[in-house]
């Protein structure tokens, strides 16, 4: 039985089937095996993994308290289902249709400068932070005056530029995420910054590592 508990009730001797840590950049643990000793769940909880998954037929744990696979899904889905049907704060400064021009052009410039600098890390040259500190600032004042303009250029994909788009997208998200908690504006371009060049080293990695679909081996690891 696949079931999903606390990572307090963890002990040796327990089969994890997932370790339920996609959200972990570039971790690098093994997803599925047999808990050998108390030094890995320490390393475990060290990663801010809160819960797993256990196989209880291929180790110990059926005493365990937690969650049946088929709960954890339904109980994830039900708190989706209630994140949808919450209704967004309308405390926009102007209209999307007033902001789109504004946000287009920083969009553009964004992807430009993103674009760039990858080609230019890629040389082996140095990154002009000031200039992301400037195309940030323009995008902290696109959202605080409408963030749904930025928002909704993130819907246009390509799939041949999903590294650029995804960076300018991630920059996109922490800025209405900032937003909506009421971070402070320097944070909050601090935030968006950091999202543009948070995969900028990817473009050091070859493609045969960086695109493939299944895991990778301990060589691969090693060169990611």
């Amino acid at each position: 039985m696949i079931k999903k508990i606390s990572v307090d009730l963890l002990r040796p001797g327990m089969y994890i089937s997932d370790l339920n840590c996609d959200w972990i950049p570039h971790h690098n643990l093994s997803k599925e095996g047999r808990v050998p000793d108390e030094a890995t769940i320490k390393e475990i909880r060290r990663r801010g993994i809160t819960d797993v998954y256990i196989d209880t037929a291929r180790g110990d744990g059926a005493d365990a308290d937690g969650l049946s696979q088929q709960e954890a899904d339904q109980h994830n889905q039900k708190a989706l289902n209630r994140a949808a049907e919450q209704r967004a704060e309308n405390n926009a400064r102007v209209t999307v249709a007033e902001e789109l021009q504004r946000a287009q052009k920083l969009h553009s410039q964004a992807q430009n400068m993103v674009s760039n600098v990858l080609h230019d890390v890629k040389l082996g040259k140095s990154i002009d932070i000031e200039a992301f500190d400037q195309i940030a600032d323009g995008m902290v004042d696109s959202v605080l005056r409408n963030h749904n303009a930025l928002a909704c250029l993130g819907r246009i994909r390509d799939k041949d530029n999903y590294l650029l788009e995804h960076s300018i997208n991630l920059a996109v998200l922490m800025g209405v995420f900032a937003k909506s908690m009421g971070i402070e504006r320097s944070i909050m371009q601090d935030a968006i910054v950091g999202a543009m060049l948070h995969d900028i080293g990817k473009v050091m990695i070859p493609d045969t590592i960086l695109h493939k679909p299944g895991k990778l081996t301990d060589d691969e690891f090693k060169v990611m």
